[in-house]
């Protein structure tokens, strides 16, 4: 079976989002910094008291940040390193496999064919298939896939068998 598709520089983003976002590395520094900064004002304001056993202005000028971080501190975490995945793309277009995407599945294989080349995969060798938000990932290692997108299938169906048949394959290439 041969498709044809348009990969857009939005559907790099939205890769580098999902690499982001399911990425072990950053959610264990993501965890630790939304849990060591609040937790440190908390114990900060808690000694504080535990000291002069009131509730003054110092209290709560200490007491502020441990709520603020808590609330605000994950929002950023993750802009920041969202806006750094979007740079990467806006920065430097040339460098992006956007364009006429041509997918061949064999029963042995899938090739991506692209402007700048041809990658061929035998189903034994992927790492991963994942399914998210209207798109199709083929991981041929940790940070790298072939991407397909849903919205780039005018027909339902055309998509729907497309991806019946990368789960019949990969499924075959565990047994």
């Amino acid at each position: 079976m041969e498709f044809t598709y348009t990969i857009t520089l939005d559907d790099l983003m939205r890769f580098g989002e999902h690499l982001y976002r399911t990425s072990k590395r950053a959610r264990r520094i993501k965890i630790a910094w939304c849990v060591f900064a609040p937790l440190f004002f908390a114990i900060w304001a808690a000694y504080y008291y535990w000291e002069s056993r009131e509730v003054d202005w110092l209290l709560i000028l200490i007491a502020a940040p441990a709520v603020t971080s808590a609330l605000f501190l994950p929002r950023i975490f993750d802009r920041e390193s969202l806006k750094a995945t979007y740079r990467q793309f806006i920065i430097r277009p040339e460098r992006t496999d956007t364009g006429l995407i041509r997918l061949i599945i064999e029963p042995d294989a899938v090739t991506e064919v692209a402007a700048k080349g041809e990658t061929r995969r035998r189903w034994a060798e992927l790492h991963r298939i994942e399914a998210a938000n209207g798109y199709l990932y083929l991981f041929d290692t940790p940070r790298s896939a072939i991407i397909v997108p849903r919205h780039a299938f005018a027909d339902a169906q055309v998509y729907k068998d497309l991806k019946g048949r990368i789960y019949e394959y990969a499924q075959k290439r565990s047994t």
